[in-house]
């Protein structure tokens, strides 16, 4: 493998300064190919890139020097074509998976409004049904149907405006607002978040719809404001812990009955359980930036307490999390279990890398800059000779 790109190279190189001057660009498509086409000879995940990369990249500053012209643009150009050629399979891949991805986006849509339609049939002819009994029968069928909708509220598009309504009932009322409130938006929280699986950009989008409506309904009442927003938050945020429970438990029970699971399924709950409490600061930091000021306040102690300590929410998150991880590990899954040990371990190095990162930026622009102004004072030299 490493003497095919090697010969691969050495030749191409030595074919090009031949016929002529050779440029930077005609460098990186000879490097680029050599690599790509080492790579397509082996299977996916079992060539050494590191090797490889090292190999070309070797090889072809050897063959500038022997054409006495190995310059700064053309070694970096064997170090881009390098990596292009490296990259190219995998940006193709990528590619790939990221149209297939669009097209099951779009599927998947589909197939939530047919959900939706299929409930809502479902639930009209239960409803027609409760006219065929007496008053009670017929009473109990209409509150189980209510009941079965206000489970399904989101599916059936139905959750932001009736959180709003039912807020706006509360504080037209008047008595427990703060406690009342905190109920509708626990119940909505919970029914929205079990419709589908839990996903930290769900937490997200949810959160921030059903304390959006109830504060929604507070100003357009003028009451309340400060009262509808804690509760609004309370209840999100317990709706959560109540789903996060209920996920650990599912957890748990397959943990502990060796139910099959879809591995990709598990590192991605794992990911997405990790993030949950950020995804719902990032929720509330959203709100308060577009909220009055009582309300930014109250909201921004609420983001406060949750980043000062360990939260219910963060400790339930990770318990959870913990779950999964060992049921990957039980299984023998190939997945690394600590997702929080290895990025301390590589903590410095991406420091250090970041660091040189930033530097090369710095110059890059300051070098930019200077040749801005220089081209400036240059024009300005010509024009004042004319």
């Amino acid at each position: 493998m490493l003497e095919a790109i090697k010969k691969d190279i050495s030749k191409n190189i030595k074919k090009a300064y031949s016929v002529g001057k050779v440029d930077a660009q005609k460098i990186k498509t000879i490097v680029e190919g050599a690599v790509l086409d080492v790579l397509k000879t082996t299977k996916d995940g079992t060539a050494d890139i590191n090797k490889i990369s090292k190999k070309a990249v070797l090889v072809t500053i050897e063959e500038l020097n022997i054409a006495k012209d190995a310059t700064s643009d053309k070694i970096e150009a064997a170090i881009e074509g390098a990596i292009e050629g490296v990259s190219k399979n995998s940006k193709d891949s990528i590619n790939k998976i990221d149209t297939e991805l669009l097209k099951t986006k779009y599927r998947l849509q589909e197939h939530k409004d047919l959900l939706a339609s299929n409930l809502k049939d479902a639930l009209d002819g239960a409803k027609e049904v409760a006219s065929s009994f007496s008053d009670n029968v017929k009473l109990d069928i209409e509150d189980a149907i209510t009941n079965a909708k206000l489970k399904s509220a989101n599916i059936l598009g139905l959750m932001q405006e009736t959180v709003k309504q039912s807020v706006r009932t509360v504080i037209e009322e008047g008595e427990n607002v703060e406690k009342r409130i905190a109920y509708i938006t626990k119940e909505a929280t919970k029914n929205a978040l079990n419709d589908t699986r839990l996903s930290a950009q769900k937490v997200k989008e949810v959160s921030h719809s059903v304390v959006l409506e109830a504060i929604n309904a507070s100003k357009e009442l003028g009451k309340d404001l400060e009262a509808t927003t804690q509760g609004a938050i309370d209840g999100a945020k317990d709706g959560l812990l109540q789903t996060i429970e209920q996920a650990k438990n599912r957890l748990q029970e397959a943990k502990d009955n060796t139910t099959s699971f879809v591995e990709e399924d598990m590192k991605e709950t794992i990911k997405d359980l990790e993030k949950i409490e950020d995804n719902f600061i990032e929720a509330l930091g959203d709100l308060s930036s577009k909220t009055t000021k009582a309300t930014k306040k109250i909201i921004d102690q609420n983001i406060k307490s949750l980043r000062e300590t360990t939260s219910e929410l963060k400790k339930k998150s990770l318990e959870a999390s913990q779950i999964a991880m060992d049921r990957l590990k039980d299984k023998g899954a190939h997945f690394a279990c600590n997702v929080k040990e290895k990025a301390l371990e590589a903590s410095g190095v991406v420091k250090d890398e970041v660091k040189d990162l930033s530097k090369k930026m710095l110059d890059i622009t300051k070098a930019a800059f200077t040749g801005m102004v220089d081209g400036v004072k240059k024009a300005i030299n010509k024009d004042e000779k004319k």
